[in-house]
């Protein structure tokens, strides 16, 4: 019957540890860690309470710092308007006239959020959320569209295309700031559990290396 995450088991002292004499931390009568093995020991006479190390805990979210923003939109005094506002909010932001203008600088520099105009030449908002989510080699990256249609068709249509929000114009500066809150929390989720299967990877490694190693003969399986 298999064991639940970081449960006890009673194993002799001896096969199971060879290195405990001289491996670990802590009284060799009372508890102690092998640092060899990394697993908990507790010491009675003979036996040893082993128990393995639970899963690595999801690392706590960084503290919300600023959000690097790229906006897309071709009205020149639209764009002007809405740099001003986020970087007013404390976000450095940089702009972007086009589709294919927004993925050059995005390539060059990733955000972690883009909030592009539906309606451009050349490439189009919506064009430019497909062709972002079809690029899985970066951080996820939270895309609003901003746009005058207002029926649920589009706003659909932008969700299928994996769009995380959508804003419709004119855009008020409230409801912009509401948008990069959520971006924020989003974004640090992404963060959290990156770090923790880049965790959970390293921990595999190690136990896939030490499987291979006879405890009693420190010798290649």
């Amino acid at each position: 019957m298999p064991m639940p995450p970081g449960a006890a088991r009673r194993v002799p002292y001896g096969p199971m540890c060879p290195h405990v004499a001289t491996d670990l931390v802590g009284s060799a009568a009372s508890c102690g860690r092998c640092t060899r093995h990394g697993m908990d020991i507790a010491h009675e006479s003979s036996m040893a309470v082993v128990r393995p190390p639970l899963d690595p805990p999801l690392p706590k979210d960084e503290p919300s710092g600023p959000l690097r923003v790229l906006v897309v939109e071709d009205d020149a005094d639209a764009l002007a308007a809405l740099e001003h506002a986020i970087s007013t909010l404390g976000h450095p932001v940089v702009g972007a006239v086009d589709g294919a203008d927004a993925w050059e600088k995005q390539c060059a520099g990733p955000a972690h959020v883009i909030v592009s105009d539906w309606s451009m030449p050349h490439m189009s908002g919506i064009d430019l959320c497909r062709l972002g989510r079809g690029n899985t080699d970066d951080e996820y990256v939270y895309f609003v569209l901003m746009t005058g249609f207002g029926d649920r068709a589009h706003f659909l249509e932008g969700m299928r295309a994996g769009a995380d929000d959508y804003l419709t114009k004119p855009i008020d500066v409230e409801e912009l700031e509401a948008r990069l809150l959520s971006a924020t929390r989003v974004v640090s989720m992404q963060r959290a559990l990156a770090k923790r299967n880049a965790a959970l990877a390293r921990e595999s490694d190690i136990s896939f290396k030490a499987a291979r190693v006879d405890t009693l003969t420190e010798s290649g399986n």
